[in-house]
């Protein structure tokens, strides 16, 4: 039988934010924002930043990178004015180099933001999974900011919080829908409509049928906690054994 703590670790937190907290999605990509947080941006409308960190120029081998460029820019823009989300920054590096121009990540002013979600640290895309580790390096972070991971490229396997986005997945997928030069490839509407309906399940929500999942790392004293919960639980145990 698992100990007490180790389910309260695994618990999944149905994520509520206050309506007078700063939320930022650093995207790497147009449409990653959408895809990781599409439900958080129409939850929260009036209430998101974006930073878009690179253009993705390379996302559509069947058409040039100027024009790829030039139509992405365009999908992205259309898409935070349909959510009502306002564009922080937009980076323009080069696809797939940022983890090779992480500066600009670790420079911004993050001061205002109460809550910020980027990529799975874990991600298999490695424009994705550098972000977390730049933004860590960031000296304007607020003080008690929340940092929650998001998917994409590759599930979270241990998924902290999720979001119910049950009422309006209607509007992600519109978000989602704007995104045209990525469905002439694959139906990623599709595919992450019917990722998010499967992870409900994850949630044991049993209200919820639409779910966006994150990760919170836990602090280094967290993390210190149950290390020492474990040792005392252990031992606890092999003195109890050893007296009856």
């Amino acid at each position: 039988m698992r100990r007490r703590f180790d389910q309260e670790i695994d618990k999944m937190v149905k994520l509520q934010i206050s309506s007078n907290n700063k939320i930022l999605v650093i995207a790497p990509h147009p449409d990653d924002e959408t895809y990781g947080c599409g439900g958080v941006l129409s939850i929260y409308k009036g209430q998101c930043d974006v930073i878009l960190l690179a253009y993705g120029e390379t996302g559509n081998p069947n058409w040039t990178k100027d024009r790829t460029l030039r139509v992405r820019c365009e999908e992205f823009r259309n898409a935070m004015k349909m959510a009502d989300a306002t564009i922080a920054a937009e980076f323009g590096i080069t696809n797939r180099r940022v983890s090779e121009n992480l500066e600009q990540i670790i420079q911004f002013d993050y001061s205002k933001y109460d809550y910020i979600f980027v990529p799975n640290r874990r991600d298999r895309h490695g424009d994705h999974s550098c972000v977390l580790r730049a933004l860590k390096k960031s000296r304007t972070l607020k003080k008690g900011v929340t940092i929650l991971q998001y998917e994409m490229w590759g599930a979270l396997p241990n998924a902290t919080h999720y979001l119910d986005i049950s009422n309006v997945i209607d509007e992600k997928e519109k978000l989602m829908l704007c995104y045209k030069s990525q469905e002439e490839r694959i139906p990623y509407c599709a595919r992450i409509k019917a990722r998010d309906y499967y992870k409900a399940l994850e949630t044991y929500d049993k209200k919820c049928q639409y779910a966006e999942l994150f990760y919170l790392e836990p602090s280094w004293i967290t993390t210190l906690g149950v290390k020492v919960k474990n040792v005392i639980g252990y031992w606890a145990k092999n003195v109890a054994l050893r007296f009856r």
